[in-house]
């Protein structure tokens, strides 16, 4: 996972992952 994955998965997937 790169930091530019990361930081879109912490930025946005996040919503995802909260549902």
């Amino acid at each position: 996972m790169q930091l530019s994955d990361m930081t879109n998965y912490r930025g946005s997937n996040i919503f995802t992952l909260t549902g």
